[in-house]
């Protein structure tokens, strides 16, 4: 049975009353209060530096705001401040006999306390030894921790520089080339030392520091040969490291300095094999070792590093298996696109990008082939084979290709020179007429005989045009010529125009047709008009006797005797039958068949509209 939770209110004062103290206590708009309220489900009144807590945790919100309220003479407190300390309050107290000195880092820009018992070990671990190794999963604060030291130590003169390390082993995926210098190359691993001491020394300092080389940043890679005395040495990312690596660091150490390395051996980026390595050392070196100390700690610590490595064996074996079968994909997909480039008509085939993008294909290939995952040989043969052999099918359709192009081009250049050498024949006739049609039937052959290369058809087209040009420019000036000759014909041609057009509309068609007669006569007459001019004048010319002679057709249709006498006729025909049908009505109404009656009756009304129709067009032709 669960027991009932008993609620609690606490009253106290927060002493010496400092209104400051209070406010950074409360946090803008009390949220600092509001966190606490919201954490340990309590209720927070407050009236100056009077406090009243109710809730079943009264006791816990009490101890927090004290201990808050104690830090407000040295930092402001924020609601991360807020949530460490009800953090730290989770984890429990230190330990008896540990000082607050002993938890605390006290920095420039602040202080960091150790948070639960394995950071304050670690802490007196490095505090107190020359080298500290601080192994553990990712987020525990061992590198940080390892920077906050580092800084402390600095500030209080205990070493004259840090020195920032880690092996230059990229996380699980290939870099490449980093530009810029050695320090700008290794900078990407050093981030998170390098964003610890910003937020403990900030920008400008860290920054002057470097530059001093009181913060030296050393590649692991290239520490060979020194001895780093007065320093305080990081190792970070140690997991990665060769066994000759770690001797070669180990033995680095001078006088006055002290080294923290650390890592998290469920995480190396070492490849397998040189893991796989330094565990059958360590195995070869602890089987037999004379030591005292924790062995079963020590046979744990090899399972568990035997674990990783295996499953990392199991990872990167995944890994080569999935990166082969993307690489045989990849070849695959080059190998399609190559025989589809090599599969295409001959008559569709853009030669220049096609050749071009089969070169790419190779490229492609061939990178693949240095810098790819290797494939098995049966696979990579036969993608290789079916490559090769549409490389080659393209290959000989592009020599067979150009060995006819160069086969059509030079019977095209033939034809060409041919016509070259007619224009340039033609080019001084002075038979303007039949010259410009042999011009003309000229281009059309030009058109049909095809292309050469460019260079021979540019230059046979050069020769061509300049003949033609040379011909029509000496046309157009008799043209010219002539057009000054016929200004004074145009002048007489306007005013005929004028004349024939007072001819509309048609009033009297004889009286038209005899002044249109006239007109036309002199029209002839008058002689040519310069070019431009022509269709202006010819086209209303036309229009006015083609308006004269729809007059005369329709005049001559309304007095067609032989049409009045078709007409006469129809109605003499329409009138019998108009009689006699006239008769068979009577007929039907005697015998009393309505449907007789009816049937003679719309017959007869039929016959009459006919009849009507035919009297109006006989009235039309008699006038």
């Amino acid at each position: 049975m669960t027991a009932a939770v008993v609620a609690q209110s606490r009253e106290f004062l927060l002493e010496p009353a400092d209104n400051a103290r209070l406010a950074n206590l409360c946090g803008p708009l009390d949220e600092n209060l509001r966190l606490l309220e919201s954490r340990l489900n309590v209720e927070i009144r407050r009236r100056g530096d009077s406090f009243r807590i109710s809730g079943a945790r009264a006791g816990n919100a009490e101890e927090t705001l004290r201990a808050l309220f104690a830090r407000t003479a040295t930092e402001a407190v924020t609601p991360e401040r807020v949530h460490l300390e009800l953090r730290e309050q989770e984890l429990g107290t230190a330990p008896a006999g540990g000082s607050e000195d002993e938890l605390t880092v006290r920095l420039p820009r602040g202080a960091i306390r150790a948070r639960g018992a394995h950071q304050r070990d670690y802490l007196r671990q490095i505090r107190g030894s020359d080298l500290t190794f601080g192994i553990g999963p990712a987020g525990t604060g061992k590198t940080y921790l390892a920077v906050s030291c580092a800084v402390e130590a600095l500030q209080a003169d205990r070493v004259r520089r840090i020195v920032l390390v880690r092996p230059a082993v990229e996380a699980g995926e290939r870099l490449g080339f980093l530009p810029g210098d050695m320090t700008q190359k290794i900078d990407p691993y050093l981030r998170p030392m390098y964003d610890a001491l910003y937020e403990m020394m900030g920008f400008d300092r860290v920054a002057r520091f470097i530059e001093r080389n009181v913060i030296e940043v050393a590649p692991l890679a290239f520490m060979r040969g020194r001895s780093l005395n007065d320093s305080f040495i990081i190792l970070d990312e140690a997991q990665n490291t060769t066994i000759e690596q770690m001797k070669m660091f180990l033995t680095r150490i001078g006088f006055g300095s002290r080294a923290v390395v650390t890592g998290d051996v469920t995480q190396t980026d070492l490849p397998v094999r040189e893991g796989s390595e330094g565990l059958a050392k360590l195995r070869e070196q602890t089987t037999e070792a004379h030591v005292v100390g924790d062995l079963t700690a020590l046979d744990a610590r090899l399972a568990q590093i035997t674990a990783a490595v295996e499953a990392k064996k199991a990872i990167e074996g995944a890994e080569r298996s999935a990166a082969r079968e993307a690489g045989k994909a990849k070849r695959e997909e080059l190998v399609r696109e190559a025989e589809t480039i090599a599969g295409q008509p001959e008559a569709k085939i853009q030669w220049k990008t096609s050749g071009t993008r089969m070169r790419a294909l190779l490229d492609e290939w061939k990178s693949l082939q240095r810098n790819g995952p290797k494939l098995d040989r049966e696979a990579e043969t036969a993608l290789w084979q079916r490559f090769s052999a549409a490389r080659n099918s393209f290959d000989k359709a592009r020599r067979v290709y150009f060995a006819q192009l160069e086969d059509t081009q030079s019977e095209a250049r033939s034809m060409k020179e041919q016509l070259v050498k007619e224009a340039e024949a033609l080019a001084a006739s002075k038979d303007w007429s039949a010259t410009a049609t042999a011009f003309k039937r000229l281009m059309d052959r030009w058109r049909e005989a095809g292309r050469t290369s460019r260079a021979d058809d540019d230059a046979l087209w050069a020769r061509f045009k300049t003949a033609q040009d040379s011909f029509f420019n000496a046309k157009d000036e008799i043209v010219a010529a002539e057009n000054e000759e016929f200004k004074a014909n145009l002048v007489v041609k306007e005013a005929l125009l004028a004349e024939a057009e007072s001819l509309l509309p048609v009033t009297d068609i004889e009286a038209a047709k005899a002044k249109l007669r006239v007109i036309q006569e002199k029209w002839e007459r008058a002689g040519k008009v310069p070019r431009p001019d022509v269709e202006r004048l010819e086209k209303p010319m036309r229009r006015i006797e083609q308006t004269v002679r729809e007059n005369d057709e329709k005049r001559w249709a309304s007095v067609n005797p032989e049409a009045a006498a078709r007409a006469q006729s129809l109605v003499d025909q329409l009138e019998l039958a108009v009689a006699g049908l006239r008769k068979d009505l009577v007929e039907a109404e005697a015998t009393g068949d309505a449907a007789k009656v009816a049937e003679a009756r719309s017959a007869l009304e039929a016959r009459e509209q006919w009849l009507a129709q035919a009297r109006a067009g006989v009235q039309e032709f008699s006038g």
